[in-house]
C-alpha cells in the first residue's frame, strides 16, 4: 500500500525487498573495492527516512542492514535520519550527514524528500557520495546523468495507478478480511539506461 503524499515531495510504494535490497547493496560492494586499502573498513553508509511509522521503509532499512551484514561488508551503516517526507527535510538530513561523517560514502534513502537530498550533494560539492534511492522523484533524470544518484529502483507512475484502480475495481466483487497485495514491477534506472 502506497503511502500518503506529503507535501512538496514524491510518493513511495513498498519494492520487493528481495528484489530489491541486493541490487543495491551490490554497489555499496562494489564500491568498497574502488576505496584506498585502508578506508575500506572504516568508511560509513548513512541512511534516511522518511519517518519510523511508514513500515515499508522500515522494511527496507532491514533488509539493506541485513545484506550487507550476510555479504562480509564492514562499513557501518549509520542510524536513520528523518526527512519527515520534505524536501527541506531531505536537504536538513542530508546536510547533517555530511557535516558529521567525513568518511561517508554512500546513502540509502527509501523515501520521500530525497529532491532535498539531492540539492545538497550538489551544494557540498562531494561527489565521491552515492544516492541510492528509490522512485521517481522531480529531477531524478538529471541526478541520473550527473552521477548524483547512480542507481534508483523506479517504479512507473502509469503502471501503478492501473494496478491500483483495477485492485479497487476488483475489491468490490471479492469478499476480503485483509488487505489485497498486489506485486508491481519496478525498473532499476542508471544513467546508461535513460
Amino acid at each position: 500500500m502506497c503511502r500518503g503524499w506529503a507535501s512538496g515531495s514524491t510518493p513511495c510504494c513498498p519494492i520487493s525487498r528481495p528484489a530489491s535490497t541486493p541490487v543495491l547493496s551490490a554497489l555499496i560492494i562494489r564500491r568498497r573495492g574502488e576505496l584506498p586499502p585502508g578506508w575500506r573498513n572504516i568508511c560509513c553508509v548513512g541512511v534516511l527516512l522518511g519517518d519510523h511509522r511508514f513500515t515499508c521503509q522500515e522494511s527496507s532499512e532491514i533488509s539493506f542492514r541485513s545484506y550487507l551484514r550476510e555479504s562480509g561488508v564492514s562499513q557501518r551503516v549509520l542510524e536513520p535520519l528523518k526527512t519527515h517526507e520534505s524536501n527541506e527535510g531531505g536537504y536538513q538530513a542530508t546536510r547533517q550527514l555530511l557535516e558529521q561523517h567525513a568518511d561517508l560514502v554512500m546513502i540509502y534513502a527509501p523515501c520521500g524528500g530525497i529532491e532535498g537530498g539531492v540539492q545538497a550533494l550538489l551544494d557540498s560539492g562531494r561527489r565521491q557520495i552515492d544516492l541510492l534511492c528509490h522512485g521517481p522523484l522531480l529531477g531524478d533524470e538529471l541526478a541520473l546523468i550527473d552521477g548524483t544518484i547512480p542507481l534508483m529502483l523506479r517504479h512507473r507512475i502509469d503502471v501503478m495507478a492501473d494496478a491500483v484502480i483495477a485492485t479497487c475495481l476488483n475489491g468490490g466483487s471479492e469478499q476480503r478480511d485483509h488487505f489485497a497485495q498486489v506485486t508491481v514491477p519496478f525498473e532499476l534506472m542508471t544513467r546508461e539506461n535513460l
